[in-house]
């Protein structure tokens, strides 16, 4: 019934741990597709191993490492399921985890339903927390506008349940951008087709924060204005209004390697600044102070003048001015 798809590069270390906790839960009926994205540190063996264990578990071996988004994708064509859950493999699920979401689905009808519960999971467990949103009504199930989900709540695949079949329909893939910044683009644009979101609180994803993930690798912030760009214009192809929508998201480490950088980031601000400054309550202050910088710098020389020694100091700097939103 459920296909999880679960993309493998080189998380040996956590790689059991994520396993157990699929198998072990109480929805049984899954497919748990397992992409070997070209590992080098033994995930591939235990990927074998623990597929002649569970008759449920699919390997698929890459010979060399793709990226998530090619593994992602590779699934979405491979799986068997009617649905698909799609999972980190160094994170891990309560055991009544998928079954809570197979119910709601049933239950509602939606191609996506939408756990709320979360837990950012560290190695001192006094750091740990659960996720927060204030627009979702505390402990309470409820329908929301796609646009309020889009531009409010967590862009990750890893909160939704997709029906395969909608997936297929609408053509919505991963873009090939690497850095674990491809959520945005298909999490937003599936959202978006939708006539209304759908959110429960069901029990925890637990979101393991290690070094060295994805997410943290450096360079990713101008992999974000590279999938805002992507995404922007899929909005555009598909005559969907970007009104409402949260165009872009940043990290506060912002920052280009070249001009040729700078220039595809400028190009986008000028390209869609009307859309962002139709609704500016939908980005935090450091998006649009970003947005003004960039517009005033014609060239990376004249941006790195402005922001000595990196954005987030010369945001700092304006801010305690009293520049930003009158503040």
């Amino acid at each position: 019934m459920i296909s999880v798809i679960l993309p493998v590069y080189n998380t040996a270390q956590y790689l059991p741990r994520c396993l157990d906790a699929v198998r072990a839960q109480s929805f049984s009926d899954l497919e748990i597709l397992c992409i070997d994205d070209g590992s080098t540190d033994g995930s591939e063996k235990i990927l074998d191993a623990a597929a002649e264990d569970d008759s449920r578990i699919r390997v698929v071996h890459f010979p060399e490492n793709r990226g998530v988004p090619a593994a992602r994708n590779a699934a979405i064509d491979l799986a068997r399921g009617e649905w698909i859950y799609f999972m980190d493999s160094d994170d891990w699920i309560d055991p009544d985890y998928i079954g809570a979401m197979f119910s709601h689905a049933r239950k509602t009808g939606q191609d996506i339903v939408i756990n709320a519960n979360y837990v950012f999971e560290y190695d001192d467990p006094g750091k740990s927390h659960p996720g927060k949103h204030d627009f979702v009504k505390e402990d309470q199930d409820a329908y929301y506008s796609p646009r309020i989900v889009q531009a409010a709540f967590f862009p990750v695949v890893w909160a939704r349940l997709y029906r395969r079949s909608f997936l297929l329909e609408c053509g919505v893939r991963f873009p090939a951008l690497r850095g674990g910044v491809e959520d945005n683009y298909f999490v937003g644009l599936t959202e978006l087709l939708q006539e209304k979101s759908y959110i429960f609180h069901g029990p925890a994803y637990h979101y393991y924060q290690r070094a060295g993930s994805l997410v943290r690798t450096p360079g990713n912030s101008f992999r974000l204005i590279q999938n805002a760009r992507l995404f922007y214009d899929e909005l555009l192809a598909r005559g969907i209004s970007t009104q409402g929508v949260r165009l872009l998201f940043i990290m506060p480490d912002i920052a280009f390697k070249s001009e040729e950088e700078y220039q595809f980031a400028r190009q986008f601000f000028l390209d869609a600044q009307d859309a962002i400054r139709s609704d500016v309550k939908l980005y935090p202050p450091a998006v649009l102070f970003l947005l003004e910088i960039i517009l005033s710098c014609p060239d990376l020389a004249s941006y790195q003048e402005r922001c000595k020694p990196n954005f987030c100091v010369a945001y700092i700097r304006e801010y305690r001015k009293g520049i930003l939103h009158g503040q």
